[in-house]
């Protein structure tokens, strides 16, 4: 397990719609959860989110745990992918 977890929303979503519905669902079954943070950027388009998150990653301590839903999955993966190989991302994402 991971001492951290953040948890990223969607385009236009925010901290109190699915992240807060899954962070909730995740702790109902863990006995001694780690650090969670729901985060907020507010942004017009993907880069703009992108770009939120980025001026942020140096912050999340090595080996946390990225949650992102529908864009902020796909952020999290484009993350973990080009500059921060030691996070771990679960993402929840469906492009159409």
């Amino acid at each position: 397990m991971t001492d951290h977890i953040f948890f990223l929303h969607g385009k236009g979503g925010s901290s109190n719609g699915t992240i807060r519905i899954l962070r909730d669902a995740m702790l109902s079954g863990m006995t001694d959860p780690p650090q969670i943070t729901l985060l907020d950027f507010a942004s017009a388009t993907a880069d703009e989110y992108f770009e939120a998150v980025f001026a942020v990653a140096n912050k999340f301590p090595r080996g946390s745990m990225l949650v992102g839903v529908s864009l902020g999955g796909l952020v999290a993966a484009k993350l973990l992918q080009d500059h921060r190989p030691d996070l771990r991302v679960v993402a929840l994402a469906s492009p159409t």
